[in-house]
């Protein structure tokens, strides 16, 4: 008894610093999601257990050459007012409801990962990142017809005369017939009202993210330096929040 009460002190003011960390983490994400600011984007990511295929019929030797897969999770919520990849009809009549049930017009939007990556390490991490934040800008595989996919500029030359690239990402030499094929699911489909000018006509200004503490992720000097040019690159601003150790249950874990 004498060796648990010692244990039981030693430990009590660190578990009462641990426990309101993790309120303070949580509560911030949930009044994150209620009030979210129209130009303003609410993002929270997780991956998932390296999942094994398996065969029905296994021979021995296939332990040897097990084929894994790893599912990442990134949830958005996003004003009805900011999305660009909806009619005017569908704004109405989504603003209508939100409206009939007295909540705040946001919706929730998931993007799903599939890789073979089951170390699930910083450069995947840094990919889905990218994608999403070319998502929010309309740049990449999302720009719109005319529209280089990386500065934004408009034009009818097949090439950007400022960037010196192919103004279409799926025109780009080395890209698999795959993907080229894939164009009817991207091309114009990403998320603002503008088509991915600059950073004083942009849609969205800030992400404001969440995400677990792990070091190999999301807490390490690569992810620290990635974020560190994010505005440079993509003209987003961004937050970056951990949850606590062992909490942050969110949005992802239903999801994936």
């Amino acid at each position: 008894l004498a060796e648990f009460w010692r244990d039981f002190v030693s430990y009590w003011r660190l578990f009462l610093n641990h426990h309101d960390l993790a309120n303070w983490n949580d509560e911030a994400w949930q009044l994150l999601k209620a009030d979210l600011q129209p130009g303003n984007v609410a993002l929270v990511m997780d991956a998932s257990e390296a999942h094994k295929h398996e065969l029905r019929r296994e021979h021995q030797s296939a332990y040897f050459a097990q084929v894994t897969s790893t599912l990442w999770v990134v949830a958005l919520r996003i004003r009805v007012e900011d999305l660009g990849n909806i009619n005017e009809g569908e704004r109405e009549k989504l603003l209508a409801h939100f409206a009939s049930l007295k909540v705040p017009p946001i919706i929730r939007e998931s993007h799903f990962y599939i890789t073979g990556d089951k170390d699930k390490n910083q450069g995947q991490v840094q990919y889905i990142l990218t994608d999403q934040a070319n998502y929010l800008r309309a740049r990449g595989r999302w720009s719109h017809a005319c529209v280089c996919h990386k500065c934004g500029r408009s034009g009818e030359e097949a090439d950007c005369g400022h960037c010196g690239t192919s103004r279409s990402y799926f025109d780009q030499e080395g890209l698999s017939e795959s993907e080229k094929g894939e164009r009817q699911y991207y091309e114009g489909k990403g998320a603002p009202m503008d088509k991915g000018q600059g950073a004083g006509e942009s849609t969205f200004k800030w992400v404001h993210a969440f995400s677990d503490g792990c070091a190999a992720q999301f807490k390490c000097a690569a992810f620290l330096l990635f974020l560190s040019f994010w505005f440079t690159r993509f003209l987003l601003r961004i937050t970056w929040n951990w949850f606590c150790s062992a909490h942050g249950k969110c949005d992802c874990d239903p999801e994936g």
